[in-house]
This record gives structure tokens, sequence and C-alpha cells, in this order.
């Protein structure tokens, strides 16, 4: 039976659970889009709703504030559509109303067909009649907030995921006197069109202009400026815009090994009883063991295991069933439990561990495994077999996975045993099989490794960590 700890690759965040040991490490990979919803929320609202679960939407809630896309709003002039959907000077109408849209605009997915009726009409007729509401003299303007961005993808067993992002970050006050005589549509499309050409702007620059920040924050700002002075459909926008400008290398917040090391210290106080942990273990095995998995391709086998960890099919009670099940002592664990969760799924995690690396750094990572056995070497006695000498070897060894939308997990799994059993049966072959040298062991490891090799996975190489042997009294 292979011995590896247990972790969690996930996007967004990197939990790492091993025996004894819980680290909470850096965002690891970024999703596309992801970034982007969240960012608009925050910008134009403030980000400081507190979207817990007593504060989500109703569908009635949802059905009120989707009525306010009027017939015929998109001609309707602007003051008359603000006015009839927040009118600021009826002062229980007005929070009534605000309250149903702070939920409704927090709590919506990105992938609602209402969602960008709200993130337009909806949010600039809000952000405007807030201004009259809470600003009686109406010294305050409305301010618009955009972003413009251009970002790299790459490719991680059918994950898409984000490389590098240039992201311009804008807003704007602008007057309300200039809406007098828009109608809803010409507003949205003056204020939206801002957004649009410093869009288009940036997509000219390449890849090494996006990552002098400086400069790039400089020439956009210009062009932000240029845009709100000349635009003819333009509101009448403040000439001193805010606009902040950063370049993010995502590849860099990867960790060295994306997975905690193993450790031996137990820090868990709690305690669990055998039935307990056996509607544990039912938790996490539901979750990640996969009807047929064993001939699932290695591709779509390491994209579930990480959707599961990674927050996407997360649940909080898998997260706590998970970790109850890794801080079990070893004779808690049961056999084929800890040889599915230790070895298949460890092995699944590093592979994509080791394939986002490559992706985000742009250099060859293969997946790495590791492997320890021992091997008596035995003497004739007075006609009684006994062992005077034992060798052990700890090593560890790389492979590639040359086709992984063809090679299964049974194959791989077929693999990766093959290897140390080959090693093994080489080495017991041999003259003196408990007292081998590391030659003998490097020539076995090689051999073995090269006849395991298929066209679908392949070795590339190994590093010995420990080797000794002993002779035995």
């Amino acid at each position: 039976m292979r011995k590896a700890g247990i972790g969690i690759l996930m996007t967004g965040m990197a939990v790492c659970l091993c025996f004894g040991k819980i680290n909470v490490s850096a965002a690891l990979l970024r999703t596309p889009g992801a970034e982007k919803a969240a960012y608009q929320r925050h910008l134009v609202r403030g980000g400081n709703w507190n979207s817990s679960d007593d504060k989500k939407y109703t569908q009635d809630e949802y059905e009120f504030a989707v009525s306010l896309k009027f017939d015929g709003y998109e001609s309707m002039k602007v003051g008359d559509y603000n006015k009839k959907v927040l009118d600021w000077e009826d002062e229980t109408a007005f929070h009534k109303t605000e309250g149903i849209l702070e939920k409704v605009y927090w709590g919506l997915r990105d992938d609602d067909p209402e969602y960008e009726f709200f993130m337009t009409t909806l949010s600039n007729t809000w952000e405007e009649c807030s201004e009259l509401h809470y600003n009686a003299c109406h010294k305050e303007k409305p301010n618009y907030s955009g972003e413009a961005s251009v970002e790299t993808f790459g490719d991680i067993y059918g994950d898409k995921v984000v490389l590098t992002g240039a992201y311009a970050e804008f807003s704007f006050d602008y007057d309300m006197d200039s809406l007098e005589d828009m109608t809803v549509a010409q507003r949205d499309q003056a204020l939206e069109g801002v957004q649009m050409q410093m869009q288009e702007f940036l997509d000219q620059f390449d890849q090494s202009e996006l990552r002098d920040e400086q400069k790039m924050e400089e020439v956009l700002k210009e062009k932000l400026i240029q845009i709100l002075e000349t635009d003819p459909d333009k509101v009448s926008a403040d000439t001193d815009p805010y606009l902040y400008y950063y370049w993010q290398p995502y590849w860099n917040e990867l960790e060295d090994d994306g997975i905690s090391e193993n450790s031996s210290d137990d820090t868990s106080n709690e305690t669990v009883t055998k039935e307990e942990l056996k509607e544990q273990y039912d938790v996490v095995l539901n979750a990640l063991h996969f009807s047929d998995y064993e001939s699932m391709p290695v591709s779509e086998f390491n994209r579930e295991v990480n959707s599961v960890l990674n927050g996407e099919k997360m649940t909080e009670e898998f997260l706590k069933a998970y970790e109850a099940v890794l801080w079990a002592s070893e004779y808690e664990r049961t056999g084929k439990e800890e040889d599915f969760l230790n070895n298949i799924i460890q092995t699944s995690i590093k592979e994509y561990s080791a394939r986002a690396k490559e992706v985000y750094s742009g250099k060859t990572v293969d997946p790495e495994h590791s492997d320890y056995f021992q091997i008596e070497h035995k003497e004739d006695v007075f006609g009684d077999e006994v062992a005077t000498g034992i060798s052990y070897a700890y090593y560890t060894f790389t492979y590639r996975i040359l086709d992984a939308d063809e090679l299964t997990v049974n194959e791989r799994e077929q693999f990766l045993d093959s290897v140390k059993a080959g090693v093994v049966d080489i080495l017991e072959k041999s003259e003196n099989p408990g007292k081998f040298t590391a030659d003998q062991l490097k020539s076995a490891i090689e051999s073995a490794g090269a006849s395991a090799s298929t066209d679908k996975i392949q070795f590339t190489g190994y590093k010995i960590e420990d080797f000794d042997s002993e002779e035995m009294d």
C-alpha cells in the first residue's frame, strides 16, 4: 500500500489538510470572470454589504426588482424613470425599494438573465437617486465606476484559469443636470460607452507593455480624460477622474509544492467515536468516490476531484467530515478507505497541482511520486534460512502523462505500482538481494521505470532520498 498525506488544492484559497496538520495558504487559481463580478459590486455600491443567509432575497423581491424593467423604459427620460423606480422624496418608499435592490444586487448570479439590467440601468439609477436622497443640497454628484481588463488563460485538465491579468479600475463623478434631456438608454450608453472605449484602448497593448504599471496608469488616465472631454454622447463629467492600474501574474502565487508537507504532530483535541468516524467517511467517500472512477480518464477524474475540493462542489459538511477523517488515528482508518484517500485522491491532487504550476509558469513540471521498500538478505545457517542483512530505500520519481484524455485512473495506478514492483523484483533477483548497492538501486529504478512506461504515461526521472544496508547480528 502506498503511503502519502491527504491535501486539498482549491481555487481562490488553498486549504491543505494533511494528517496532523492544517495549513491555510494564499490564493492559487483564478477562474475567468470570478473577480469581475465581485469587483463591479464592490466599486459601484461600495462593498459594504453583508451577504449572510438572512439577507438573501426572496423570489417575490427578485420579481419586484425585475418589474422595474418597465415596458419602454429605455425611451423614458432619465428623471422620469428614476422617480418611478426610487422616489428620493418619499422616505418610506425609497428605503423599502432600496432594501430590496440591495439584497438582489449582492445576491444575483452573474449568469442571471437580468444581470446586465441590474449592473447597468438599475445601478446607474440607484446611484443617482441615492445622491438626490441623501444629499439635500445636491452638493454630491453621482459616481460611475468601471473596469477594463486583459487576461491570458491556460487549461488545467479542462479547467480554464487566468494566468495573467491587466486591470484598470476607474471612476468619475458626473453632473445630474447633463441627464435632463437624456433617455435611460442614452444615459446607459454614454456611461457604458466610456468603459467600452477604455477596454478597446487597453486591448491594443501587448503583454510586455502591460507589465509596466506606472506607464500604463499614466497613458490610461490620459485616455480616460480625453474620452470624458470629447465624447459626443458624454455626460457632463469631472475631468479629474480616479484611475488605478495593476498587472497581476497569478502563477507567482503558487506555493513551492502546492500541498503542505505531512506532519506527525496531532494538535486536535476533538475525539470522534468509531460510529461518528464511519459517518464522516461516508460523507467524504460519497463526494469523491465516483461511480466507475477507475475507468474514468485521468483528465476527467482529476478535474472532478478538484471540483469537489476547490469550492465549486464543496460543502461545509464535506470539509468538516474531511477534517475529521484526517485527524483520525491510523488505527481508526480502514485499509480500503485509507488507500483511496491517501493514494488515489492524493495522486490526483499532486497531478493537478503540477499541471497548474506548468500552465502558470510556462515551464515543464512533472508530477512526483514516492516509494519506500526494504529487502532482507537471507543465508542458510545449519539448514535454516536466517536474515543476515537488510537494505532499505526511499526514493521519488517523476512521470509525464502523455494523454490524459485516454489514460484511465486504473492505468495510472498500474503504472505507479509497476514501477515499485519492478524495482523490488529486479533487486530481489540480484546476487545479493539484501545487500544491493546504490548503483544497483539506480539501475533498477531506471529499468523498472522504462518497463512500466506506455504511450500514455512515461517515467521521466528519479531521486534517491535515503538508502542504506545493514548487517544483522
